[in-house]
């Protein structure tokens, strides 16, 4: 998707043969721009659709196909830029940054110019791109591969590597693997995050290929086995017995930041990141014939500041009042039927001075809050009360270290001092000049009026 133009791949069924199409599309009208179908058409015992999808640089939309090559297509209309046959069924999704094109068909991962050529010089055949470099990996590539300079990266067959993106060569580091590889690898920050056909799924520091850390039991669905990463978590979608789940890693330690886990799913594909959509960061995931859309989790929060103090006029040594307690949800999903649990000290069971639901009957919106009074209750003066608000909630949060907060009461003896009070100092004197200065605008028409009157 650019602007309002969306560009989509597909494979035709054409009876005896088929053929991967290219069509621009007018998302506001829904009208077809322009179509591109001068792929070559192949047959096959048993056709797979394809396995590549476009991509966007340099005012071109790039593609693999089937037919063995790589096409680059102009975004105004559809007119074909240049072609370079890899040898081989294209499979993968390319990437590209500034001048150059990366592929991966067959073994090997091509560098190709973005411009059809490399310097200046026409390619092999009139009309193909330019291949730059070739790097081989002995055997099958099945990811495709991910850049961010300076390296571009490949989770090989038997390896995660990452080469330099502009002269490729030997890897800058490689670190080999007793698994196959499932699916593109992505980068979060300074982080690769590779998935191996073992279930295991690994993070490296992208700059050094150190092991950040390693996360297993997440097995692939045939046909999930990509990754997406945003905001500091890995989403993947992971074999549950005989359903899938959505799994929400965190990106720092690889540990299970939410699991989303639904009774007979059909099929779990691959998640997508979005950015941001109305103020909400969505990932999208193919669940059998639906597409279904994840905006993240709740994340309820509690601030000593909300927890507020209100008493009446001491009675002895106590005084009667209550607290006032506010949950905040700065989570991304709404918050329902929130138990709050208020105590003088650690919170355990018995020792609350108030226990409440909050999110009812109207949930906690996505960056709204709820709150809520407690008893009447005798609060003993000139003590330090130390007051606890836990906020439980009966789903995964984004974040549950801020679901607690610590509050310290001071109840004083006396009643309440009055709203402002005038004490020594300039004031005092503002108040004397104010006198003085009323006196004198009521002392000079008065003597005025008694002039006349004589």
């Amino acid at each position: 998707m650019a602007g309002t133009r969306l560009y989509a791949l597909f494979t035709a069924n054409q009876t005896t043969n088929y053929r991967e199409i290219l069509t621009a599309v007018d998302a506001g009208t829904n009208r077809t721009v322009w179509t591109f179908n001068a792929t070559t058409a192949w047959t096959s015992a048993n056709p797979r659709p394809t396995q590549s999808a476009p991509i966007l640089a340099n005012n071109l939309v790039i593609f693999g196909s089937q037919d063995g090559s790589v096409y680059a297509v102009n975004v105004a209309d559809g007119t074909i830029a240049w072609w370079f046959p890899t040898g081989g069924p294209v499979q993968t999704v390319a990437a590209a940054l500034e001048r150059i094109v990366y592929v991966t068909a067959g073994t090997k991962l091509l560098f190709l110019d973005i411009n059809g050529v490399a310097d200046g010089v026409q390619g092999t055949q009139r009309g193909t791109g330019d291949l730059l470099h070739e790097i081989d990996a002995g055997s099958a590539i099945t990811s495709s591969p991910v850049v961010a300079d300076p390296y571009v990266y490949l989770s090989g067959p038997n390896n995660v590597s990452a080469y330099d993106r502009t002269f490729g060569g030997a890897p800058v580091w490689s670190f080999g693997m007793s698994s196959l590889a499932a699916g593109t690898p992505a980068i979060l920050g300074n982080t690769i995050t590779a998935r191996r056909a073992d279930g295991r799924v690994y993070g490296f520091d992208r700059l050094t290929g150190q092991v950040l850390w390693v996360r297993g039991g997440l097995t692939a669905p045939v046909g999930g086995e990509d990754v997406a990463a945003v905001n500091g978590r890995v989403y993947l979608s992971a074999v549950n017995g005989t359903t899938y789940d959505l799994v929400a890693l965190d990106g720092t330690d690889g540990a299970v930041a939410d699991r989303n886990t639904t009774n007979a799913r059909a099929a779990l594909g691959a998640p997508i990141a979005a950015g941001r959509t109305t103020g909400t960061n969505l990932v999208y995931v193919r669940e059998g014939s639906k597409l279904l859309a994840y905006r993240g989790q709740p994340d309820l929060a509690v601030l000593a500041t909300d927890i507020v103090f209100s008493g009446g006029t001491p009675s002895g040594s106590t005084v009667l009042g209550n607290l006032t307690v506010v949950v905040r949800n700065v989570g991304d999903e709404p918050a329902a039927n929130v138990i709050v649990n208020v105590c003088e000290g650690p919170c355990a069971p018995g020792t609350y001075l108030a226990s409440f639901t909050m999110g009812t009957p109207k949930p906690i919106k996505a960056g709204g809050r709820d709150s809520r009074f407690t008893p009447d209750r005798a609060w003993t003066v000139r003590t330090r009360h130390e007051i606890h608000v836990v906020a439980n909630h009966t789903l995964t949060e984004t974040d549950q270290s801020n679901n607690e907060a610590v509050a310290f009461i001071y109840v004083q003896a006396g009643p309440s001092p009055p709203p402002s009070v005038v004490g020594y100092g300039p004031y005092w004197l503002a108040l004397l000049a104010g006198f003085g200065l009323g006196a004198l605008v009521l002392f000079l028409p008065l003597r005025r009026l008694r002039e006349w009157r004589k």
